[in-house]
């Protein structure tokens, strides 16, 4: 029913409950409520700790890789730059040696009247061609042992132009190896003493430098290792799991036992409410 004109419409009261006193919570009831949320808090907060403590370990083993990571690159760089100047020096000493050979050999030809011949020393024959080229025509077959006489010095390629005839010959082949020999007639083998010593000394050089070389590619190698594989990363994380399970347990076990008890209690006082 709805009421008159300009009359206000009543506030509903509260309805008070009464409880009777085997209804209303008892006071280890309530003592065990406050200690189930504190025990929950004291989780919580467990937990928030172990998480903190896990992030900073992570964060300083980051920074501890980070630093070695810069430590690594500063002895790299120093490493190089010892293996550059080791290899430095050895140049101005190599250049020394180099042209020292040079000189041994322009007087040994001097001394000798080089005539600028060279002996096949290729089995069974080689070819002479028409032009400095391996595809070139084939001008004519030079044996083993022959001696032949040439224009000039080798070009860069170790070709030679043949007096006379002007055909071309290779003196050195990249296959095959040595074709002509210089020849020095009665003098031959003191040429080769003197050509097996400059060929050994160009050996420890070259043997050397690959050996300098070699080091350099090894600092290039120096590195931190790297970090866990993703089947170990899910190896961590179940560890770290157990770990925070076996430091939650000893509070999840009294927070069970509280609740238990909590709910016994009010198990038996609602069991006599209903008597």
């Amino acid at each position: 029913r709805l009421p008159a004109p300009g009359r206000s419409v009543a506030e509903p009261r509260a309805v008070a409950v009464a409880l009777t006193e085997a209804e209303q919570e008892s006071k280890e009831e309530r003592e065990l409520t406050l200690l189930i949320r504190q025990k929950q808090s004291d989780i919580e907060q467990a937990r928030r700790k172990w998480n903190n403590r896990r992030q900073r370990l992570r964060g300083e083993r980051e920074e501890e890789e980070s630093a070695l990571r810069q430590l690594l690159e500063k002895d790299k760089q120093r490493e190089y730059e010892r293996i550059e100047r080791e290899m430095n020096g050895l140049r101005d000493n190599f250049e020394y040696q180099v042209n020292a050979e040079k000189k041994w050999m322009d007087e040994f030809k001097r001394d000798s009247k080089h005539k600028n011949e060279w002996i096949c020393v290729f089995k069974p024959a080689m070819v002479a061609r028409k032009k400095p080229a391996e595809d070139g025509v084939v001008a004519r077959r030079i044996q083993l042992d022959e001696i032949v006489k040439a224009k000039g010095e080798p070009t860069e390629d170790q070709w030679i132009q043949l007096e006379g005839s002007g055909d071309w010959a290779l003196t050195w082949h990249q296959k095959h190896g040595r074709l002509l020999q210089r020849w020095f007639g009665p003098d031959q083998q003191k040429f080769l003493d003197l050509q097996k010593k400059i060929e050994d000394r160009r050996k420890v050089r070259n043997q050397t430098f690959v050996d300098y070389r070699r080091k350099k590619n090894e600092v290039e190698q120096w590195a931190i290792p790297p970090g866990p594989t993703k089947e170990e990363e899910y190896e961590i994380e179940d560890e770290e799991a157990e770990q925070l399970a076996a430091t939650l347990e000893p509070l999840l076990k009294e927070s069970r036992e509280l609740k238990r008890r909590l709910r016994d209690l009010r198990q038996r006082r609602l069991e006599a409410a209903e008597e």
